[in-house]
C-alpha cells in the first residue's frame, strides 16, 4: 500500500540499525518528490550514491541532486526516462552503470495514482496505471538484475549482525499434498502486531495463528475468534525474570521440553520434540536460503538427504568446520 501524503524530509542521520552503504550505488524511480526523495535521502544518508530518476520532473530532481551532492559531491545525479516506454529502461539502467560502474540496489518507487470510476476508465488509463505501476517494475527489474547479481546486492541489517542472507524472504515449500509458505521481513510494519512471530493454518472451518505469544481461532463463520496468551508463569518460577537471557513467553514450554526429554530418557523413549524435527526445520531453512542464493527452485530428496540433480546446490548445504573438528554425517555418528 502507497502513502499518498507527502513525506516529511529524512535527514542525513545514520541509523546504527541500517548496515553501511558506502561505496554502493542506488537507482531509485520517481525520486524527484514525496516518498522517492524520501528514500532517496535516506539511502544517501546510509552512504550510498543515489540516481534520482525523474519523468518530468525535471526542476524538482535537479534541486535534490544540489541538496545530495551539497553533502557529498558527486553522489547523485538526475535521469530521465518515461517508464511506460520497455525500450527506456534497459537504456536507464544502461546509462545508470555507463555512469556510477556498478548498480547495488534499484528502487521501483515510480507510480501512477488518480480516481478511475468503473463507468468512465479509458484504455489510456489502463494502460498508463498497469504500465508504471506493473509493467515498468517487472522488466526494469529484469533489465537490472545482471548488474544487481553483479555487485552482489545489499543486505540490510544490523551492523553488527554476523548474518550474510538477505532480510526479506519469501520461500514456498511444495508438498503433494500442502503448499507452505514463509514470510520474512525484518523492515517495516507488521501486518499482525498480536503475532509477530507466528505460523497461520488456513483450514475449511477456519484459521488458526499460532504464535510464541498467543494462538487465535478465527471461525469462516462469523462466530467469535478464540484467544489465549502464553502461560505466564515468572510468579512461579522467579528465576525466569531474574535471568536477562530468558524470553518469559517461552520458558514454559522451554521447561516442559527439558522436563520431558529427561523423562524420555529414563524411559527410554523419544522426546516429544525429538532432535529430528530440529533437523527438518533447520534443512527447510538452510534451503530456503540457498535457494534464494542460487535464484532457482530446489527439489529435495528427504531420504538420501540431498538436492536432487543440483551438485551446485549439494556443495552448499554444509561449511567446512574449523580443525580438528569434523562436520558430523548421517554415516559417522
Amino acid at each position: 500500500m502507497r502513502n499518498r501524503r507527502a513525506a516529511p524530509p529524512i535527514t542525513e542521520q545514520r541509523s546504527p540499525v541500517i548496515a553501511t552503504l558506502d561505496g554502493k550505488w542506488a537507482l531509485v524511480t520517481g525520486a524527484a518528490r514525496r516518498v522517492g526523495a524520501s528514500i532517496a535521502r535516506a539511502l544517501h544518508g546510509a552512504g550510498a550514491g543515489v540516481a534520482i530518476h525523474y519523468r518530468g520532473s525535471a526542476a524538482a530532481a535537479e534541486a535534490l541532486v544540489a541538496e545530495l551532492d551539497g553533502r557529498r559531491p558527486g553522489s547523485a545525479f538526475a535521469i530521465q526516462a518515461d517508464l511506460l516506454d520497455c525500450a527506456a529502461l534497459k537504456a536507464l539502467v544502461a546509462s545508470t552503470v555507463a555512469r556510477t560502474g556498478r548498480l547495488d540496489a534499484l528502487v521501483n518507487n515510480a507510480s501512477s495514482f488518480y480516481p478511475t470510476p468503473l463507468a468512465s476508465v479509458t484504455e489510456a488509463q489502463w494502460e498508463d496505471l498497469i504500465g508504471t505501476n506493473l509493467r515498468a517494475p517487472l522488466f526494469l527489474s529484469q533489465a537490472a538484475l545482471a548488474p544487481l547479481r553483479a555487485s552482489g546486492g545489499v543486505i540490510m541489517r544490523d551492523k553488527a549482525s554476523p548474518a550474510d542472507v538477505q532480510d526479506t524472504q519469501t520461500a514456498v515449500f511444495d508438498y503433494d499434498d500442502l503448499d507452505i509458505v514463509w514470510t520474512q521481513r525484518n523492515w517495516g510494519e507488521n501486518p499482525e502486531p498480536r503475532h509477530p512471530w507466528a505460523a497461520t493454518l488456513y483450514g475449511d472451518r477456519g484459521s488458526l495463528t499460532l504464535s510464541v505469544h498467543a494462538y487465535e481461532f478465527r471461525p469462516h463463520d462469523g462466530g467469535e475468534p478464540v484467544r489465549a496468551d502464553y502461560a505466564d508463569e515468572s510468579d512461579k518460577y522467579p528465576e525466569d525474570a531474574a535471568h536477562k537471557e530468558t524470553e518469559l513467553f517461552a520458558a514454559p514450554a522451554t521447561r516442559r521440553h527439558m522436563q520431558d526429554f529427561l523423562t524420555a530418557r529414563r524411559e527410554g523413549r523419544k522426546p516429544v520434540s525429538d532432535i529430528e524435527q530440529g533437523y527438518i526445520s533447520s534443512a527447510c531453512c538452510i534451503l530456503a536460503n540457498l535457494s534464494m542464493d542460487l535464484g532457482r527452485s530446489l527439489a529435495w530428496d528427504g531420504q538420501a538427504g540431498r538436492v536432487r540433480g543440483d551438485d551446485e546446490a549439494n556443495s552448499r548445504l554444509a561449511r567446512a568446520y574449523r580443525q580438528p573438528w569434523q562436520h558430523p554425517t548421517p554415516y559417522s555418528v
